[in-house]
């Protein structure tokens, strides 16, 4: 253009309203808006899939990790909602050498189509490996626990709110657990990957890990 003469006349801002499949968008893609507004546009708005590797990657490995803590977190605490501390439900889980807790880790693929279709997603070489991995982080967990008083309320809470701004937009989104502890109401994030290199307890108290 400089050598033509010539002044850009386009900014790169598209005056229009990108669609989204039932005007529902989920907090996690909102992140990626933030981090990169590219990759949001490329994977929301656009549509384009990553290409999979054929051989077990750490990334995927990671993720099929993240959703089988999640299910076993939710499916083990989920029965006692709003009638039992969590020390005591931490307390039942771990006797015997964690013996239920494995046992409902065992049950996962039977009792959860998610969890199933992750493990589907594993050589069956890896497969046990993955629930041992996923077992020893929960039992890491619950004995963290083992003391704690507090009541959980819900476990994998989905809710959605209007986007400020642009009507008949949702944004959607899961709660993994609500605690209550006395007077104070605790919502739990929980992650199973490395901490954030932008980690602060600062931003965790607003809420953003």
């Amino acid at each position: 253009l400089d050598k033509r003469g010539l002044e850009p006349a386009w900014s790169g801002c598209i005056q229009m309203r990108p669609s989204f499949p039932n005007d529902r968008i989920s907090v996690t893609s909102l992140e990626d808006l933030v981090r990169c507004p590219y990759r949001f546009y490329a994977s929301h708005v656009v549509g384009w899939k990553p290409l999979e590797p054929l051989s077990l990657s750490h990334d995927l490995d990671v993720l099929i990790r993240g959703i089988l803590l999640h299910k076993l977190l939710e499916l083990t605490v989920k029965p006692h909602l709003r009638a039992k501390p969590l020390g005591n439900i931490a307390t039942e889980l771990l006797v015997n050498d964690a013996a239920m807790l494995r046992e409902s880790a065992r049950r996962l693929p039977e009792d959860d189509p998610d969890a199933a279709f992750a493990l589907a997603m594993l050589p069956v070489v890896f497969q046990q490996h993955a629930l041992r991995n996923v077992v020893e982080m929960a039992t890491k967990y619950f004995e963290s626990v083992r003391e704690s008083t507090a009541v959980p309320q819900e476990a994998e809470e989905k809710y959605s709110r209007e986007f400020t701004g642009l009507a008949d937009l949702q944004v959607v989104g899961k709660i993994d657990r609500v605690d209550q502890e006395d007077a104070r109401t605790v919502v739990l994030d929980f992650k199973s990957g490395k901490k954030p290199r932008n980690y602060s307890p600062r931003l965790v108290g607003l809420g953003y890990f």
